[in-house]
């Protein structure tokens, strides 16, 4: 029972660790790698990308 206790104790600061390192994470990626709107990206890249008779791809 004691060392079930003393698990427990070690465990709990550690989800707590891992939790807030994860919400840090999840912010960060978020922050970093912002994705336009289709509106926005449609701007960006006009609707018109390439020649599809000249690219063969």
């Amino acid at each position: 029972m004691l060392s079930f206790l003393g698990g427990l104790l070690f465990l709990i600061p550690l989800l707590i660790i891992a939790a807030i390192a994860g919400v840090a994470y999840f912010f960060w990626i978020r922050y970093r790698y912002r994705t336009a709107k289709s509106n926005q990206a449609l701007i960006i890249t006009g609707p018109k990308l390439g020649d599809p008779e000249k690219e063969t791809n």
